[in-house]
Protein backbone atom coordinates (compact mmCIF):
# COMPACT_ATOMS: atom_id res chain seq x y z
CA UNK A 1 0.00 0.00 0.00
CA UNK A 2 0.89 3.09 -0.50
CA UNK A 3 0.04 4.80 2.69
CA UNK A 4 -0.43 1.24 5.38
CA UNK A 5 -0.73 3.35 8.55
CA UNK A 6 -3.82 5.79 9.42
CA UNK A 7 -2.23 9.34 9.34
CA UNK A 8 -5.05 10.94 12.07
CA UNK A 9 -8.34 12.44 12.47
CA UNK A 10 -9.90 10.95 9.34
CA UNK A 11 -8.49 9.66 6.57
CA UNK A 12 -9.69 8.51 2.91
CA UNK A 13 -9.48 4.49 2.67
CA UNK A 14 -9.11 3.33 -0.89
CA UNK A 15 -9.86 -0.19 -1.66
CA UNK A 16 -9.65 -1.80 -5.43
CA UNK A 17 -11.55 -5.07 -6.35
CA UNK A 18 -11.15 -7.31 -9.26
CA UNK A 19 -14.49 -7.45 -11.74
CA UNK A 20 -16.15 -9.44 -9.65
CA UNK A 21 -15.78 -8.21 -6.26
CA UNK A 22 -14.67 -11.13 -4.69
CA UNK A 23 -11.31 -10.29 -4.10
CA UNK A 24 -9.51 -7.43 -2.98
CA UNK A 25 -6.51 -6.19 -4.89
CA UNK A 26 -5.30 -3.62 -2.69
CA UNK A 27 -6.28 -1.18 0.15
CA UNK A 28 -4.26 2.04 0.89
CA UNK A 29 -5.05 5.21 3.46
CA UNK A 30 -4.94 8.69 1.72
CA UNK A 31 -4.08 11.46 4.27
CA UNK A 32 -2.03 13.30 6.91
CA UNK A 33 -2.96 14.28 10.76
CA UNK A 34 -6.41 16.10 10.80
CA UNK A 35 -9.40 15.66 8.24
CA UNK A 36 -9.32 13.83 4.94
CA UNK A 37 -12.22 13.35 2.94
CA UNK A 38 -12.85 11.64 -0.68
CA UNK A 39 -15.51 13.35 -2.81
CA UNK A 40 -14.60 11.84 -6.27
CA UNK A 41 -13.11 9.04 -8.09
CA UNK A 42 -11.67 8.58 -11.51
CA UNK A 43 -9.58 5.82 -13.33
CA UNK A 44 -7.63 7.61 -15.90
CA UNK A 45 -6.54 5.97 -19.40
CA UNK A 46 -3.33 4.47 -17.26
CA UNK A 47 -5.37 2.93 -14.82
CA UNK A 48 -4.32 5.21 -12.39
CA UNK A 49 -6.41 6.43 -10.04
CA UNK A 50 -7.04 9.94 -9.55
CA UNK A 51 -9.07 11.24 -6.20
CA UNK A 52 -10.82 14.62 -5.73
CA UNK A 53 -11.08 15.65 -1.96
CA UNK A 54 -11.07 17.92 1.21
CA UNK A 55 -8.38 18.04 3.41
CA UNK A 56 -7.74 19.78 7.19
CA UNK A 57 -4.31 18.56 6.85
CA UNK A 58 -1.18 20.64 6.67
CA UNK A 59 0.68 17.65 5.99
CA UNK A 60 -1.38 15.69 3.36
CA UNK A 61 0.70 13.59 1.08
CA UNK A 62 2.12 16.11 -1.94
CA UNK A 63 4.35 15.17 -4.64
CA UNK A 64 7.20 17.34 -5.92
CA UNK A 65 6.33 20.02 -8.24
CA UNK A 66 3.18 19.89 -7.08
CA UNK A 67 0.77 23.08 -8.13
CA UNK A 68 0.54 24.00 -4.67
CA UNK A 69 2.45 21.75 -2.15
CA UNK A 70 1.23 24.00 1.03
CA UNK A 71 -2.16 24.37 2.87
CA UNK A 72 -4.12 27.03 2.05
CA UNK A 73 -5.81 27.79 5.29
CA UNK A 74 -9.46 28.61 6.34
CA UNK A 75 -11.64 28.80 9.09
CA UNK A 76 -11.96 25.81 11.51
CA UNK A 77 -15.30 23.83 10.42
CA UNK A 78 -17.06 21.08 11.67
CA UNK A 79 -18.74 18.40 9.06
CA UNK A 80 -21.35 16.25 10.08
CA UNK A 81 -21.93 17.26 13.65
CA UNK A 82 -18.70 16.82 14.89
CA UNK A 83 -17.50 13.58 12.82
CA UNK A 84 -15.15 15.37 10.33
CA UNK A 85 -13.32 18.19 12.06
CA UNK A 86 -11.33 20.37 9.75
CA UNK A 87 -9.34 22.37 12.72
CA UNK A 88 -6.88 24.92 10.09
CA UNK A 89 -9.69 25.06 7.58
CA UNK A 90 -10.41 22.88 4.16
CA UNK A 91 -8.62 22.49 0.84
CA UNK A 92 -9.14 20.72 -2.23
CA UNK A 93 -6.91 18.05 -3.06
CA UNK A 94 -6.28 15.89 -5.96
CA UNK A 95 -4.03 12.50 -6.08
CA UNK A 96 -2.84 10.16 -8.70
CA UNK A 97 -2.44 6.76 -7.49
CA UNK A 98 -0.33 3.76 -9.52
CA UNK A 99 -2.33 1.22 -10.81
CA UNK A 100 -1.53 -1.28 -8.30
CA UNK A 101 -1.83 1.07 -5.43
CA UNK A 102 1.42 1.50 -4.31
CA UNK A 103 2.76 4.61 -5.24
CA UNK A 104 1.10 8.13 -5.25
CA UNK A 105 2.55 9.43 -8.47
CA UNK A 106 1.09 13.03 -7.95
CA UNK A 107 -0.87 14.91 -5.62
CA UNK A 108 -1.20 18.54 -4.90
CA UNK A 109 -3.43 21.25 -2.54
CA UNK A 110 -5.57 24.02 -4.38
CA UNK A 111 -7.06 26.11 -2.83
CA UNK A 112 -6.83 29.91 -0.93
CA UNK A 113 -6.84 31.41 2.63
CA UNK A 114 -10.30 30.79 2.96
CA UNK A 115 -12.30 26.78 3.19
CA UNK A 116 -12.22 25.43 -0.05
CA UNK A 117 -13.91 22.40 -1.19
CA UNK A 118 -17.13 22.06 1.04
CA UNK A 119 -20.77 23.42 0.31
CA UNK A 120 -21.88 24.87 3.14
CA UNK A 121 -23.75 27.62 5.12
CA UNK A 122 -22.13 28.91 8.48
CA UNK A 123 -23.37 29.00 11.63
CA UNK A 124 -21.19 29.29 14.86
CA UNK A 125 -22.06 26.93 18.14
CA UNK A 126 -21.23 27.59 21.19
CA UNK A 127 -21.40 24.49 22.40
CA UNK A 128 -17.87 23.51 20.48
CA UNK A 129 -16.72 27.40 19.80
CA UNK A 130 -16.84 26.39 16.44
CA UNK A 131 -17.92 26.95 12.73
CA UNK A 132 -20.74 24.50 12.18
CA UNK A 133 -21.84 23.42 8.55
CA UNK A 134 -25.51 24.15 8.10
CA UNK A 135 -28.23 23.40 5.40
CA UNK A 136 -29.57 25.87 2.76
CA UNK A 137 -31.24 25.00 -0.36
CA UNK A 138 -27.75 23.33 -1.97
CA UNK A 139 -27.50 21.31 0.97
CA UNK A 140 -30.56 19.31 0.78
CA UNK A 141 -29.43 15.13 1.22
CA UNK A 142 -26.66 13.63 2.86
CA UNK A 143 -23.47 14.18 1.59
CA UNK A 144 -24.05 17.20 -0.07
CA UNK A 145 -21.51 19.24 1.64
CA UNK A 146 -19.22 17.54 0.16
CA UNK A 147 -20.09 18.20 -3.70
CA UNK A 148 -17.07 18.13 -6.09
CA UNK A 149 -15.89 15.88 -9.37
CA UNK A 150 -13.13 15.13 -11.47
CA UNK A 151 -12.72 13.68 -14.55
CA UNK A 152 -9.89 13.86 -17.27
CA UNK A 153 -10.04 14.16 -21.02
CA UNK A 154 -8.00 11.80 -24.04
CA UNK A 155 -4.70 13.24 -22.77
CA UNK A 156 -5.62 12.46 -19.21
CA UNK A 157 -5.39 16.35 -18.43
CA UNK A 158 -7.83 16.54 -14.82
CA UNK A 159 -10.85 18.76 -14.58
CA UNK A 160 -12.28 19.58 -11.59
CA UNK A 161 -15.41 21.24 -10.62
CA UNK A 162 -16.20 22.32 -6.94
CA UNK A 163 -16.88 25.30 -4.13
CA UNK A 164 -14.90 27.61 -2.49
CA UNK A 165 -15.02 30.63 0.41
CA UNK A 166 -11.95 31.69 -0.59
CA UNK A 167 -11.08 35.49 -2.11
CA UNK A 168 -7.97 34.45 -3.05
CA UNK A 169 -8.71 31.46 -4.85
CA UNK A 170 -5.92 30.55 -7.42
CA UNK A 171 -7.01 31.71 -10.65
CA UNK A 172 -4.91 32.60 -14.25
CA UNK A 173 -4.88 35.21 -16.22
CA UNK A 174 -7.55 35.49 -18.53
CA UNK A 175 -10.05 33.20 -17.03
CA UNK A 176 -13.94 34.00 -16.97
CA UNK A 177 -13.76 35.34 -13.63
CA UNK A 178 -10.72 36.06 -11.47
CA UNK A 179 -12.51 37.58 -8.53
CA UNK A 180 -14.99 35.93 -5.89
CA UNK A 181 -18.42 37.78 -6.32
CA UNK A 182 -20.45 35.81 -3.54
CA UNK A 183 -19.78 34.21 -0.09
CA UNK A 184 -19.25 31.12 -1.47
CA UNK A 185 -18.33 30.40 -5.46
CA UNK A 186 -18.38 27.72 -7.69
CA UNK A 187 -14.71 27.15 -9.43
CA UNK A 188 -13.57 24.98 -12.40
CA UNK A 189 -9.93 24.29 -12.75
CA UNK A 190 -7.88 21.90 -15.48
CA UNK A 191 -4.42 20.72 -14.04
CA UNK A 192 -1.94 18.84 -16.50
CA UNK A 193 -1.55 14.71 -16.04
CA UNK A 194 1.51 15.54 -13.35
Amino acid sequence: AYQDTLGGGADVGIFKFDSLGSQRLYATYLGGSSSDMPHSLFVNTFDELLVLGTTGSADFPTTAGAYQEEHGGGEAINYLSNIIMYQHGSDIFVSRLSSDGSQLMASTYVGGSGNDGLNYREYFNNDYMTTMMGNDSLYYNYGDGARGELITDNLNNVYVGSTTMSRDFPTTVGSVRNTAPGRQNGVVFKLDHN
